[in-house]
């Protein structure tokens, strides 16, 4: 399964990942959209994005099939996960 985001309409986030093909399942564009954004994510905000108990391993999966570069911060006890388009 391959979810494209256009224009944001499939996560009504603001566009971000226009032309990325992301696929290997539900929530996978929500994830990568989530962490591309301007504050980034955390696991907890992830997790409760999808609704799952955990989704690290699959956001990972999924930010490194869109291609996008990942950079970490800690805050306290919690990691906060920012992405960028890499570059072509």
């Amino acid at each position: 399964m391959t979810v494209v985001v256009a224009a944001g309409r499939l996560t009504g986030l603001p566009v971000i990942s226009v032309g990325r093909c992301i696929g290997s399942g539900p929530g996978a564009a929500r994830l990568v959209d989530a962490i591309c954004s301007a504050k980034g994510a955390t696991h907890a905000e992830l997790k409760k994005l999808v609704g799952w108990k955990s989704c690290l391993p699959y956001a990972m999966k999924s930010v490194v099939q869109a291609k996008v570069r990942l950079r970490k911060e800690r805050e306290g006890r919690e990691v906060r996960f920012f992405g960028t388009a890499a570059r072509a």
